[in-house]
């Protein structure tokens, strides 16, 4: 999903965090061991994650998109603020039989709490951080996507959502 916001100059933020993959900390060739490795195995992500059995058709997509927004940025946005970016996307069509939906929702940072986190290693020790789309380059973040389908619908003016969403009390 792709969480974003403007700044104070107006320029279109999104919310990244910090992943540990572990397939990525498995040494090639030349790289050497500790921190450079730990720093090789981590990558800038959008917030994501699994449907799960109890999660169906829509409802259950923009559901878990917010679970997963506490989860991974420490917001609490409510179902019904993700608005779809079109259909599911397949990354590795012929490798991969992974369909992917995109959502995206406007927030407002200033009210993350802490990420809950769900126990797993790849979301320990994540600091989320808002980005321009400049800066979230595919050098910064691959997952260019997502990204890519919500830059020209705001930057065409359309509006997903009008309102910012506040947490629940």
């Amino acid at each position: 999903m792709v969480l974003h916001t403007r700044g104070d100059d107006g320029t279109l933020r999104v919310g990244l965090r910090p992943s540990l993959r572990p397939a990525l900390a498995l040494p090639p060739t030349g790289l050497g061991v500790g921190s450079e490795l730990e720093a090789a195995a981590r990558l800038w992500e959008i917030p994501a994650g699994v449907l799960e059995a109890g999660d169906h058709g829509e409802p259950g997509q923009r559901h878990r998109c917010s679970l997963e927004s506490h989860e991974e940025m420490g917001l609490i946005v409510p179902d019904e603020a993700f608005t779809a970016l079109g259909g599911p996307v397949v990354l590795s069509p012929g490798v991969m039989a992974e369909r992917i939906w995109i959502y995206a929702a406007r927030v407002d940072p200033a009210l993350a709490g802490a990420p809950a986190g769900d126990g797993s290693p790849m979301e320990d020790d994540t600091e989320p951080v808002w980005l321009s789309l400049a800066e979230a380059s595919p050098g910064t973040c691959p997952q260019r996507q997502p990204l890519n389908r919500l830059a020209p619908r705001l930057r065409q003016g359309q509006r997903l959502r009008r309102r910012i969403v506040h947490p629940h009390r």
